[in-house]
């Protein structure tokens, strides 16, 4: 993962905050641009899925994409990955 794909998933993941928690699991793009390729590229390695909302592209972190996104000492909630198969 690199370094700007591993910023990007921590705040999908709501990272940092105080509870060193997770609290969601999601990032909206428009379908286009630097954010939305690395997305598809985190996709493309099994590390993201990719779904839509209002017409939006959302990715999602799989177990394994949150893994490698997550300091020592954080966790993941698993609520936050409810419908999210694994690659």
């Amino acid at each position: 993962m690199l370094p700007q794909q591993r910023r990007l998933a921590r705040a999908a993941l709501g990272l940092p905050n105080a509870e060193r928690t997770s609290y969601r699991n999601k990032h909206y793009t428009s379908g286009k641009g630097d954010y939305h390729d690395a997305w598809v590229a985190l996709q493309l390695h099994g590390l993201a899925v990719l779904g839509t909302d209002d017409g939006l592209a959302v990715f999602r972190l799989t177990r394994a994409g949150a893994r490698l996104a997550l300091e020592a000492s954080e966790k993941v909630r698993e609520a936050d990955f409810l419908g999210v198969a694994d690659a």
